[in-house]
């Protein structure tokens, strides 16, 4: 594997994606054969994931993010969160929600919504951020992982998962990250069987 292109300021520079959270999103990735993602903040995810060989989109709010990573090649998109989003055609096998960033705003609820039409998996990083509502009473979306504070979590869209991508997600967050399996994913994996 090639070496990152080392545009950001490192895993504990200016952001809060740290190592135990690209094991996760890596281990996602892998196991469920992800190939496309939608970003939502640019930076070293974006770094990581392109060196895995993700196609990955990212929309960006800020500029200076948006200028650098676009001169280095990869796929950015400058975006203005207030007069919302670009409309986007196709659908990613991942939407990435880390941004905009908790210093610019204390919101990604826009984030979200434009998110949700366009992937079969959502990660939000972070808390607080007005992120998970929206999933949380879409009957379309349910939740992979149980909430707690200052945790990354995973969401999938019940029209675009299959049982057994279902499955496979429970054996992913269970068996390989060890992590808390939200009740939204055991019941759909149980409707979906009987």
């Amino acid at each position: 594997m090639a070496e990152p292109f080392r545009l950001n300021i490192g895993w504990y520079g200016g952001g809060g994606f740290a190592h135990a959270d690209w094991r996760f999103v890596r281990e996602v990735v892998r196991g469920l054969n992800v190939q496309t993602v939608l970003e939502y903040g640019c930076g070293l995810s974006t770094e990581l994931m392109v060196v895995m060989g993700l196609n990955v989109t990212s929309l960006e709010t800020q500029k200076p993010f948006a200028e650098a990573y676009k001169a280095a090649g990869f796929n950015v998109h400058l975006c203005d969160y207030d007069e919302g989003y670009p409309c986007m055609l196709g659908l990613w096998d991942l939407a990435f929600v880390d941004g905009p960033g908790e210093s610019e705003r204390h919101d990604r609820q826009k984030s979200v919504e434009h998110a949700m039409s366009r992937a079969r998996l959502m990660y939000l990083h972070d808390y607080n951020l007005n992120q998970f509502e929206q999933l949380d009473a879409s009957p379309d979306w349910g939740a992979a992982t149980v909430y707690t504070p200052r945790q990354s979590h995973l969401y999938y869209h019940r029209g675009h998962c299959t049982h057994e991508k279902l499955a496979l997600l429970n054996f992913v967050l269970a068996e390989l990250l060890k992590a808390p399996v939200h009740e939204d994913l055991l019941k759909d994996i149980g409707r979906e069987a009987g």
